[in-house]
């Protein structure tokens, strides 16, 4: 096998697509100071207000170990806050702030250009073909990643 075979696996350029993505993300998302993950983790926490720290990590398919550090920082920015139940202490609810919702919403405006802008080498029908497939084969090999992602509104349904 020669490198232009190798770099035709699907990992390879996956992993490439994701460094482009990233690279694009990062393009619109600089005055926010958010990464994916944190905007992830916003978005979640104010879909899902009052829910624990641990389901919004199975949530977006983040590892517990992960959500931990992105919590922290998006509390110290003021966009997130934490709170314990009387009952179990060691548990950490989620909700968004004022500041947070505001910049998800923000983002959500700039970065929708971002998907146009990846996915435009592609006719429409192939796009949405495009993300099927995606959806198809993430769902397919979904528990073997060390962070499979459970909807907490499968839980909640």
């Amino acid at each position: 096998m020669n490198i232009r075979d190798y770099c035709r696996n699907p990992g390879f350029l996956i992993r490439r697509c994701n460094q482009i993505l990233a690279a694009l993300f990062a393009e619109q998302a600089q005055p926010f100071g958010v990464t994916v993950q944190q905007l992830a983790t916003l978005q979640a926490a104010g879909e899902f207000p009052g829910l624990d720290q641990g389901r919004i990590a199975e949530t977006i398919g983040i590892d517990r170990s992960t959500i931990g550090p992105i919590v922290g920082r998006l509390v110290e920015r003021g966009l997130l806050t934490v709170t314990a139940p009387p009952a179990d202490r060691r548990s950490k609810l989620l909700a968004v702030t004022p500041a947070g919702a505001t910049v998800v919403d923000q983002m959500l405006v700039r970065l929708a250009p971002v998907r146009t802008r990846f996915l435009s080498p592609l006719t429409a029908v192939e796009q949405e073909q495009f993300i099927e497939m995606l959806e198809r084969l993430t769902a397919a090999h979904n528990f073997v990643s060390r962070a499979p992602q459970r909807f907490a509104s499968d839980a909640v349904a």
